[in-house]
């Protein structure tokens, strides 16, 4: 009678043809590794440009920390909500410092991004006014016809109407889709200058 095997038995019979490729493994690390002091020094405001020096000095392999940082300074490169942008790209200009060394045309790069995005954001608002604008007399028909049923006290606002609502949604996403596709150009330029 032929002896069972364990299954510890079987899956070490399957496992011993597989091979480790260590090199792999160490770069893996050295991009999480600059995925992750990006992340601290933008978001964590007790972390700081010395520790993240320390860290990125102190890394074994520095083209992979490297990549690891640019794909991080990427994913931070959208379009804003508001002004808080700034400190995030004067943070990422700290990060270009000390990780190129054509640092200067990058920083000037970003510097035109930070004109773009107060662009953006001063567009945004000027759609929303245009379309409130537009919309002013089909308001004030609504907010009538709503006055004879609640009373002479009752306001309606834009941002109360779906109708109003639903097209500043589309003019917004539209808006967002053209500067998007400037902005991934941007993107790559700064990618190809990086690495």
């Amino acid at each position: 009678m032929a002896r069972i095997k364990s299954a510890w038995e079987i899956a070490l019979e399957k496992t011993e043809s597989l091979n480790i490729d260590v090199d792999k493994i160490n770069k893996n690390n050295s991009i999480k590794l600059g995925r992750r002091i990006c992340g601290l020094y933008l978001n964590d405001i007790d972390y700081t440009l010395e520790k993240f020096k320390k860290e990125y000095n102190e890394a074994k392999d520095k083209a992979a920390t490297k990549e690891g940082i640019v794909n991080n300074l990427l994913i931070n490169l959208t379009l804003p909500s508001d002004l808080s942008f700034e400190s995030t790209l004067d943070k990422i200009n700290d990060i270009i410092s000390e990780i190129s060394d054509n640092s200067d045309e990058i920083i000037n790069t970003i510097n035109q991004v930070k004109e773009f995005f107060k662009q953006y954001l001063n567009h945004q608002d000027d759609l929303v006014n245009q379309m409130k604008e537009q919309f002013a007399p089909v308001l004030q028909q609504k907010e009538a016809q709503l006055q004879q049923q609640y009373g002479p006290d009752f306001r309606y606002s834009a941002e109360q109407d779906s109708e109003f609502m639903k097209l500043l949604d589309d003019n917004l996403k539209r808006l967002d889709q053209q500067y998007n596709e400037t902005l991934d150009n941007v993107k790559e330029k700064i990618k190809q200058d990086l690495l």
